[in-house]
């Protein structure tokens, strides 16, 4: 009994972690990277562009941390008018 209760006490902290800190998005990441080689862009090019780490970009893209600066470059490397935009044609997209 106090295992079953120590199972779900960690399974909601973990759900807690998830909704507070994000596991990031695995589609969304390589629909902006595929769209980054349609562009012939790179996620160094891009980092260097907005003066961070191609990890960093890596993580913007991937929803696991957030940075206007990076957004900003990543929307603008792929002519998008801003992040919000990008995210609306990867939403467009996946749901079509």
């Amino acid at each position: 009994m106090k295992s079953e209760h120590n199972a779900t006490r960690i399974a909601g902290q973990a759900a807690h972690t998830d909704r507070v800190y994000g596991r990031g998005n695995r589609e969304q990441a390589a629909w902006i990277f595929y769209q980054m080689r349609l562009h012939n862009m790179t996620q160094r090019s891009v980092a260097a562009t907005a003066g961070v780490s191609d990890t960093m970009v890596r993580s913007v893209a991937s929803g696991i941390r957030t940075s206007a600066r990076v957004q900003k470059a990543i929307a603008k490397a792929l002519n998008f008018a801003s992040w919000a935009a990008l995210l609306a044609a990867y939403a467009e997209e996946v749901a079509a």
